[in-house]
Order: structure tokens, then C-alpha cells, then sequence
């Protein structure tokens, strides 16, 4: 699962050494970089519309929900509001996250599971890293990281934990080396990214917001780069990114 391209350190590589964390080097691979700068841009995503995508929940009496597509901005008001209860959170969330099928049947049938730690991480007081393992440990059916990271980043009050979904990982897979998420064949985020990987993951986009003099939200929304028409920079992980 490695990106194509030069990993070398050094001048004559691709890559030049960049501390991130002074407990585990990685390598800024210099011409993925470059060509994330040219076509990275903030993703106008707005996924699904959170009322319709309850319409399949036969049991849903978690109170009002937004009935028309919602930006990032309106669905971390909406999951901030205290008039807004934990199932109306988790149904807005992955509604926007265009969670599908019988991940959004099994998900819900755990509510039990989930609806504590939401509580939770709106509660505050609670690191990035700690939120992630409450979920990763908890090991929901049909709730994998790219949509418990979700919750994550619009359910608490520090907007600090980034979404970790395919784009976003494999993005992070060309940008620095050597790769330490576990991406399957498939394409997908794997369980075996625990809370470290997280952390990790975490500093890596606010490193890059460092030397993009940018905020970290916005990195995270350039590389997962979605939107109703596919954006250049997810073309070019498309293009680039080995399994």
C-alpha cells in the first residue's frame, strides 16, 4: 500500500525529513506536496438530507431534523445546539456522510452503544485520541472510522478531530512517508488504526496547516476534496495512490 513515487530523504529524493512529532519522523514527499498545493481546494460537500435518510429508520423519534442538504458549518451548529438530541446528532451526521445501506440499519439497531459516547463528546473535556477509542474499543457494527471520525469532529466542542475517511488517508499516503494507516485492498480505513494512528494522523493535517499558513479544517477539506463533481485532487489520488 504505497504511493508511487520517490521516498528517498535526502536532495536527490523526492522527499525531504519533517518533523511532525519528536517521537516518529516522517518525510514530506516534495512533488505530491507541490501538486496538492496547485489543486487542493475546500470541498463544498453537503451529502444527503438528514430527514430523508431517517425515512429508513422505522423507529426514529429522535426530534427534528434538517430537511434540506446541510454545509459543514450548519450541521456543527445544528450538533452543537443543545436543543438537539444525540439520535438527531448521529442521523445529521451520517446523512451529510451519505452512510448507505445496511451499515445505516446496523449502526442504528447499536444505539445503545453509540448514544453514551455521543453524549459525551458533547459533553467536552475529552481528547481527540480518547474519542476515538471510546469508539474504535466499542467496535460498533456498521459504525467504521470514516463515519465515527465524523462524530468526532462536529460533536465536540473542539473542532481538532479530523475526519479520517479513504480520501483523507490515502491523501495523507502520498503527502508523507513512510505510510502509517492501514488502508485494505479495497481502498478502505481498516480497524487496525487505533487511537495512536489517530493522534498521529491528527498532527500530520495540522503539521500541514503549519507550513500552509491555513487552518487544519480546511487541509482536511482539500484532501478529501468531494463534492457533486469530482475536485483535481481527488482525481490525482485516484491517479496516484497504490495500493
Amino acid at each position: 500500500m504505497r504511493s508511487a513515487g520517490p521516498t528517498n530523504l535526502g536532495r536527490n529524493g523526492g522527499s525531504a525529513s519533517h518533523t511532525v512529532n519528536e517521537d516518529w519522523p516522517v518525510s514530506l514527499h516534495h512533488s505530491h506536496h507541490a501538486e496538492f498545493v496547485r489543486l487542493g481546494r475546500p470541498a463544498s460537500w453537503t451529502g444527503g438530507i438528514p430527514a430523508s435518510w431517517a425515512t429508513a429508520l422505522i423507529d426514529y423519534e429522535g426530534g427534528p431534523l434538517p430537511t434540506s442538504t446541510i454545509t459543514r458549518a450548519d450541521l456543527r451548529a445544528f450538533c452543537r445546539s443543545p436543543d438537539t438530541t444525540p439520535e438527531a446528532c448521529f442521523v445529521a451526521c451520517m446523512a451529510w456522510g451519505m452512510m448507505r445501506g445496511k451499515n445505516r440499519r446496523l449502526s442504528w439497531e447499536q444505539r445503545h452503544l453509540w448514544v453514551p459516547i455521543v453524549e459525551r463528546l458533547r459533553e467536552g473535556g475529552i481528547s481527540r485520541e480518547a474519542a476515538y477509542a471510546l469508539f474504535h474499543e466499542a467496535d460498533i457494527p456498521g459504525l467504521r472510522t470514516a463515519f465515527f471520525t465524523k462524530l468526532i469532529f462536529f460533536l465536540r466542542p473542539n473542532p481538532d478531530g479530523y475526519i479520517l475517511d479513504q480520501w483523507t488517508a490515502k491523501s495523507v499516503s502520498l503527502l508523507f512517508v513512510p505510510q502509517f494507516i492501514t488502508i485494505n485492498r479495497d481502498g478502505w480505513v481498516t480497524p487496525a488504526n487505533d487511537a495512536n494512528v489517530y493522534r498521529r494522523y491528527c498532527e500530520i493535517v495540522e503539521h500541514l496547516a503549519q507550513v500552509g499558513v491555513e487552518d487544519a479544517t480546511v487541509i482536511e477539506e482539500k484532501m478529501f476534496a468531494g463534492g457533486r463533481k469530482v475536485q483535481p485532487w481527488r482525481q490525482y489520488v485516484r491517479e496516484h495512490w497504490r495500493r
